[in-house]
């Protein structure tokens, strides 16, 4: 018996041609990082830059895991206290509808969202609230947020000042 936490469970991941609508929705302490393979990692280690985050020998999971030809729709929720809020799989520029305004992404550790895929489809997440009213942090676009990091090709201002849920 362990109080709640991330990694107390893998997370949602969408199937190719599936729907995934939430509405009213709490998401909480989901996540994963596992090793990867030793011939895995090698060649990933070469194509990634170097940081902590993410760390080219692991496997990481998210709260949300979008995949290719999907449709997603998530208003009114909220996605809290996992290790990464939503996570765009590699191969994800092939979504066919994807909408996710109105929400809470607070209290992810590593990060709010992260969108891995260095070409193709950036994601809109504007609209909904990071956790402070300076929004989320992104080295590049907002250095002075004080919330849920950002990565990667995804675009969230304007952002919330505050909850969406009050």
């Amino acid at each position: 018996n362990h109080p709640p936490a991330p990694t107390d469970w893998t997370g949602i991941f969408t199937n190719p041609n599936s729907t995934l609508i939430l509405n009213h929705t709490i998401i909480k302490y989901a996540s994963s990082i596992t090793d990867k393979p030793q011939l895995v990692k090698a060649s990933y280690a070469q194509a990634q830059a170097t940081s902590t985050f993410p760390d080219p020998n692991k496997i990481y999971t998210a709260a949300l895991n979008i995949g290719p030809e999907t449709t997603t729709t998530i208003t009114n929720s909220q996605i809290s206290d996992n290790l990464i809020g939503l996570f765009f799989q590699t191969s994800a520029n092939n979504i066919i509808s994807f909408s996710v305004h109105h929400n809470d992404i607070i209290n992810n550790h590593l990060a709010g969202a992260y969108n891995p895929n260095d070409y193709g489809q950036s994601f809109d997440l504007t609209n909904n609230f990071w956790g402070h009213q300076t929004g989320p942090y992104n080295q590049q676009t907002n250095p002075t947020g004080q919330s849920n990091q950002v990565l990667g090709h995804i675009t969230f201002t304007p952002f919330l000042t505050q909850s969406a849920l009050t």
